[in-house]
């Protein structure tokens, strides 16, 4: 055998028997032997490198392929040192299942502030957990309950709110862009014609679904024609409870406010407070 074949054959063996080395360490099954374990001393706290491009593959069923446990600091940890690698990963995970999680980290202490995902970044311009749907129309970031931002929140898009509903045709959603105010509320619009000094309005179906009617409502009216300079527009709150319909007279100084040809526009708001939050959408 040549000295370089030698010498290659070395590097091989040595980083074969690192990686091993390694693994036995974890207690990992390999392919090439039985269960490798780590030794009760000599080993422990050394660091080991393998050649380049060499791995391990580890394979299981039920339970998984690897299981790791620590009372106390890291059962795990993974450096990436490079600085200027833009596609290295310290941890990846990836899932087959069309329900699987390719990760899934669980805080099972049910006291404190234990938290099942903790992430941050040192950058001003950089994320502490970034999400994507990879462009297949799902969720970036979903969470199913409450969610608290302490700062400042943005959008670049519409901020609604989705509650599902019964109908005759069985489950809708409904979803309301969110009204820039200072307490949550729903809004619409309707326009009727006048009808000797008097217009009524018919809300949505939906509106009423998802608002309540033990709050306070109110309703604002203009005119978008009139024949008189001194007309005026009053509006009244809802006289029925379930909301389809509401009337809104008009008043004024002079006798016919309105032609017969005039519209009225009323826009009413009122607290919302559906009884259930958004179901899943899955």
């Amino acid at each position: 055998m040549s000295e370089q074949t030698q010498d290659d054959a070395t590097d091989s063996t040595t980083g074969r028997r690192t990686l091993l080395q390694l693994a036995a360490l974890a207690g990992l099954p390999l392919a090439a032997s039985d269960l490798g374990r780590a030794a009760t001393s000599g080993h422990l706290g050394e660091t080991w490198t393998g050649s380049e491009n060499l791995d391990i593959d580890v394979s299981g069923s039920n339970q998984g392929a690897i299981n790791l446990s620590s009372e106390e600091g890291f059962a795990l940890k993974s450096t990436l040192t490079s600085a200027t690698d833009s596609t290295g990963t310290a941890i990846y995970g990836n899932t087959a299942s069309d329900s699987g999680k390719a990760v899934w980290a669980e805080a099972t202490n049910d006291s404190g502030d234990a938290m099942g995902v903790y992430g941050t970044s040192w950058s001003p311009n950089g994320y502490g957990v970034y999400g994507d749907d990879g462009g297949a129309g799902g969720y970036g970031v979903y969470s199913e309950g409450d969610m608290h931002v302490e700062g400042d929140f943005t959008a670049s898009g519409t901020k609604n709110f989705v509650q599902t509903v019964e109908t005759a045709d069985g489950e809708k959603q409904v979803a309301y862009t969110a009204v820039e105010a200072d307490r949550a509320q729903t809004e619409t619009t309707g326009v009727a014609e006048l009808e000797d000094g008097r217009a009524e309005i018919d809300l949505p179906e939906h509106f009423g679904m998802v608002t309540s009617t033990r709050r306070t409502s109110s309703s604002n009216s203009r005119p978008t024609k009139s024949t008189s300079r001194d007309s005026r527009l009053r509006s009244e709150r809802p006289t029925t409870s379930s909301w389809n319909r509401e009337t809104v007279p008009a008043s004024s100084s002079s006798p016919t406010p309105f032609a017969e040809s005039a519209r009225a526009t009323r826009t009413l708001r009122s607290s919302a407070t559906p009884s259930d939050r958004p179901t899943d959408r899955k």
